[in-house]
């Protein structure tokens, strides 16, 4: 019985895990564009192209 409840919050935490990652994954996604868009911006006057 102990070993199957063991299994069972295993297979939950991985569970946690992946939505977790996939969560952090967005933000930082979000965040980018965010970032590359302001970059591009204070770039331009500089006439860097990255």
């Amino acid at each position: 019985m102990g070993g199957k409840m063991k299994g069972t919050e295993r297979n939950y935490s991985i569970k946690e895990a992946m939505l977790f990652s996939q969560r952090i994954a967005q933000l930082s996604k979000a965040l980018w564009k965010s970032i590359e868009k302001d970059w591009q911006q204070w770039i331009k006057p500089f006439d860097l192209n990255i």
